[in-house]
């Protein structure tokens, strides 16, 4: 394995990753997080859960596995929104659809509180996992 130059921001942090896991996610990933020294490294072909309880790693998703992973199997869909009124501030809205064009809001993030696009991201992931665990 070799250690990831400068792709580690692609994938979520360690404790978001520990929490997909516990809501079922189970998909190949092309990086993990090595038991003893909990860092992110670099797997040259996908890594599956079944590989990881051999080894000493753990999978690790990308945000972008961890979105989709809520939009298919929870059916909630999440967005990261701008707004440059004044100063670039970023919020997050979480939706569930019920049909097309009909839709439940089911979580809204403070547009003051996210002054980047990734804090905003994070944010968005965490609540999305707050909504499953609440269930």
């Amino acid at each position: 394995m070799l250690y990831l130059c400068g792709m580690e921001k692609e994938f979520v942090p360690y404790q978001q990753a520990v929490a997909l896991k516990q809501l079922g996610f189970d998909e190949p990933c092309f990086a993990a997080y090595e038991d003893k020294k909990w860092q992110l490294v670099e797997v040259k072909n996908s890594i599956s859960y079944e590989l990881c309880l051999k080894t000493d790693t753990f999978p690790v998703p990308t945000f972008s596995q961890a979105f989709r992973f809520f939009r298919e199997k929870y059916d909630l869909h999440s967005e990261i929104l701008l707004d440059q009124t004044t100063q670039p501030k970023y919020c997050f809205e979480i939706h569930k659809y019920e049909d097309f064009g009909n839709y439940e809001e089911i979580r809204i993030g403070e547009w003051f509180l996210y002054r980047t696009y990734e804090e905003a991201e994070l944010a968005c992931l965490v609540g999305l996992i707050e909504i499953i665990k609440d269930k």
